[in-house]
């Protein structure tokens, strides 16, 4: 008996992205928004930040906020002033949405960074 090999990455949870994406986009679904976010480790770090913020600016979703910020701070190997005043401003007004919301992460990332 033959056997197929199937390689998949270990960040592969089984459902397709556009999926995610859609339910994501049309839903707010946190779950696939949680699943896309680690299915997007094997792209480009724009995908996670976009991602993050359509959750966090259309959905309120507070893991959201402070995945942003994360994602930011990734790309600009966490250096703040590599931030355009742009990024800079939404990672705060986020921050601060996640530290109202008691999210015990951002309290920290604010302290960290020094963010208003």
């Amino acid at each position: 008996m033959d056997t197929i090999s199937v390689t998949r990455s270990m960040n592969d949870l089984g459902m397709p992205i556009d999926t995610l994406e859609r339910r994501v986009l049309q839903a707010g679904d946190t779950l696939a928004y949680d699943q896309l976010m680690i299915e997007l480790l094997d792209y480009s770090i724009e995908e996670r930040i976009k991602w993050s913020k359509i959750m966090a600016d259309k959905y309120h979703y507070i893991p959201a906020y402070t995945d942003y910020l994360q994602q930011l701070l990734m790309k600009s190997s966490h250096n703040w002033r590599e931030l355009t005043q742009g990024e800079k401003d939404t990672a705060i007004l986020f921050i601060n949405q996640a530290v109202m919301h008691g999210d015990s992460l951002a309290v920290e990332l604010k302290k960290e960074f020094g963010l208003q």
